[in-house]
């Protein structure tokens, strides 16, 4: 059994046990924007058994930063006839005006789901046509919420992004998360009952009212925390939301080994002394100034021959940079930078990410590689 279905049986059976007025998926359906044939299937696989075991619950998907929107909403009416919403992008009215209809989604009666998928902060959909771009989000969410058809109902939020405040646990080597900076809550509007953010991987608590469910499973080796679904109960409109978490258990945990990282034979002990019956992907995390002996992925590998674990790949520790040693470029134009020597690019680019001058042995590796390719071209 592969990870992805082991994730979905324990949906399935959640969704059979609680019989929720709706399930909601907010974004990230696929890592990527072509999905192949075989994700493509277990995805419909999924929903249509999400839909089967819970016939009256509604579902909704939005699209996240890593989905195509209009590939995944391509099915958008046969998804439909199931009770299933799918929605990945914005359509303008017939005369080319806002249509905030298309984002909300009737829960057979019992509230209202407003569904909005993953926006750049630059092109959020404007809701007049004089509306500044800075403002452009916030009258989005805001023209959602003023839309309701009955306020009388409990209203839920969906969207994808990163707010201000969340622990980005999980997504440590992004510069920008998903390629987006942060938004203030206040920026999504108010007068929802609940908010349930996507995007961020770490299950988390942001307002009393908004809360990252997280990724089902670990997605990176940062990721070592547990994994829940949320379930969501709003007895009346303005109600704070009760909210249970239910852990989702991982056919396979993540671990580094060692937690905190050590030089590569005290790091490669420690592997070797694993627990034998432990499943967990593994990495190995070096922390050492010396470079990385060649041989040292396949010595890994044999420290854990026997084992249940698997070994994924050997890291080196991130070394905290200090600007001191950095001696930054100033670059006027192009003409100036092509001047530059790809040697002097690197040393340049090493420094700053290892606080350290480069090893002799590299640099000597590093500029028969560019001879070789100069000589190449030549």
């Amino acid at each position: 059994m592969s990870l992805k279905p082991y994730f979905f049986s324990q949906l399935s059976d959640i969704v059979q046990h609680a019989h929720p007025d709706a399930l909601l998926v907010s974004g990230d359906i696929f890592n990527t924007w072509a999905p192949n044939v075989q994700a493509q299937k277990l995805f419909v696989d999924a929903v249509i058994s999400l839909h089967d075991h819970s016939p009256e619950t509604v579902i909704v998907i939005t699209a996240g930063n890593h989905d195509s929107g209009s590939r995944l909403e391509a099915q958008r009416k046969l998804w439909h006839r199931l009770g299933v919403h799918v929605i990945g992008g914005y359509r303008r009215d017939e005369n080319g005006g806002f249509d905030p209809s298309q984002f909300i989604v009737d829960a057979n009666g019992k509230g209202w789901i407003v569904a909005a998928p993953f926006f750049h902060p630059s092109n959020f959909p404007a809701v007049a046509p004089d509306t500044e771009p800075d403002n452009r989000q916030t009258m989005f969410f805001e023209g959602l919420l003023d839309s309701i058809p009955d306020d009388r109902l409990p209203v839920v939020m969906m969207a994808h992004l990163a707010v201000d405040g969340c622990n980005f646990r999980g997504h440590e080597d992004q510069a920008m998360i998903g390629g987006q900076f942060t938004t203030e809550l206040l920026a999504l509007g108010s007068g929802y009952d609940y908010m349930a953010l996507g995007h961020i991987h770490m299950p988390q608590k942001i307002s009393r009212r908004a809360f990252y469910c997280g990724s089902p499973i670990p997605l990176s080796f940062t990721e070592d925390y547990d994994h829940y679904v949320n379930i969501v109960e709003i007895p009346a409109r303005g109600d704070e939301p009760q909210v249970e978490r239910v852990k989702v258990n991982a056919l396979r945990r993540v671990a580094t080994i060692p937690a905190d990282g050590a030089p590569l034979e005290e790091a490669l002990q420690s592997l070797a002394d694993f627990d034998n019956d432990d499943n967990s992907f593994v990495r190995l995390l070096v922390d050492q100034d010396e470079p990385l002996a060649a041989d040292a992925e396949d010595r890994a590998r044999k420290a854990v021959e026997g084992k249940q674990c698997l070994f994924c790949h050997v890291q080196r520790k991130p070394r905290t940079v200090s600007r001191s040693h950095d001696t930054p470029f100033h670059i006027e134009d192009t003409s100036e930078f092509n001047r530059l020597k790809p040697i002097d690019i690197a040393l340049h680019y090493y420094r700053r990410a290892n606080n350290a001058e480069m090893d002799p042995r590299l640099i000597e590796l590093l500029n028969q590689a560019i001879d070789s390719v100069n000589s190449e071209i030549s």
